[in-house]
């Protein structure tokens, strides 16, 4: 006899959450790649048209962003990519929400008035319906009337 019982597979994580895990290592990947080219671009780029002016008096004029830190263009990178992301999740909710009210004024707009015309249009017509409902009514076959079916008497 075979004393080794089969081995018992691991249970495995249903599709759909190895689906979601897959494609957020990706967004994570493509975070992480943005946040390297953000940190490399900002090395080479040359002096930026930017003047800090604290009360009257100009602290920085034309701001050189390649002479900068490493540590401090990483946090500027890092600033550059938050600041990225929270335009990527608020602008799209934003946009569906002044389609929303767009769609809502143009149904108060067009759909009320034809909801009153339609009111308006079954008042006219409504005698029209009323006399072809009695024709209906008239010339309908007649149902055979059932007269309630009588219990059997039971049997001395």
């Amino acid at each position: 006899m075979n004393s080794m019982a089969p081995m018992a597979r691991p249970p495995r994580a249903p599709r759909a959450l190895r689906v979601v895990l897959v494609i957020a290592l990706l967004l994570l990947a493509l975070v992480a790649a943005a946040a390297i080219a953000a940190f490399v671009g900002l090395g080479h780029l040359g002096a930026v048209p930017i003047s800090v002016v604290i009360d009257g008096e100009e602290i920085t004029r034309d701001l050189d962003l390649s002479t900068l830190a490493p540590l401090h263009r990483a946090l500027l990178a890092g600033a550059l990519l938050v600041a990225l992301l929270v335009l990527a999740l608020a602008v799209p909710p934003a946009l569906l929400a002044g389609l929303a009210m767009l769609l809502l004024v143009l149904l108060a707009i067009v759909g009320m008035p034809l909801l009153a015309l339609a009111f308006v249009l079954l008042v006219v017509v409504s005698p029209l319906l009323l006399a072809a409902l009695l024709l209906w009514w008239l010339l309908r076959s007649p149902r055979a009337r059932r007269t309630p079916a009588a219990a059997p008497k039971a049997e001395p």
